[in-house]
């Protein structure tokens, strides 16, 4: 086969350009902070954290008073998860209002859901080209029909 019968595909120079600007809006200079990746080992690590103390502190006082527990997790959720969520918001590309917001938000109890289901779902930039991905979609899937899932089991045990 002759050079001059391949022919190799070139696209147009506009879709260059735009292919390569959508790729330089995901560079991680401009979106600092934790990726989704990080944001949920963070979490999640924290949380089976607190689970392991929690039963080796049982374990090791059977009758005792664990009461003060409670407080140290509060205080490790204060100091590990609520700055992540702010890093994940920065991430996103929110305001700094936002995730100022957001950071209060992850700390109340339930109102944390606000805050973790964005945090989870959000790729990197999405308050600037709000477009979900792939994983975005499926994360959000999963968290949504758990979500419905547990309000039937609460209104059916009602």
């Amino acid at each position: 086969m002759s050079k001059s019968s391949e022919q190799i595909y070139t696209p147009p120079k506009s879709k260059l350009e735009d292919n390569q600007s959508s790729q330089s809006a995901l560079l991680p200079s401009q979106y600092p902070g934790c990726t989704r990746l990080q944001y949920f080992g963070i979490v999640f690590g924290t949380i089976i954290g607190l689970k392991i103390l929690g039963f080796l502190v049982g374990v090791a006082t059977p009758y005792g008073d664990t009461s003060w527990l409670f407080v140290v997790g509060i205080g490790v959720h204060m100091l590990v998860i609520a700055p992540a969520t702010f890093l994940r918001f920065k991430n996103i590309g929110s305001s700094e209002g936002t995730c100022w917001t957001m950071t209060i938000c992850s700390v109340i109890p339930v109102v944390a859901l606000v805050a973790t289901i964005p945090g989870f779902t959000s790729p990197t930039g999405y308050a600037d080209h709000k477009k979900r991905d792939l994983t975005s979609k499926v994360v959000l899937g999963l968290m949504l029909s758990f979500l419905v899932f547990l309000a039937v089991i609460f209104i059916a045990n009602a």
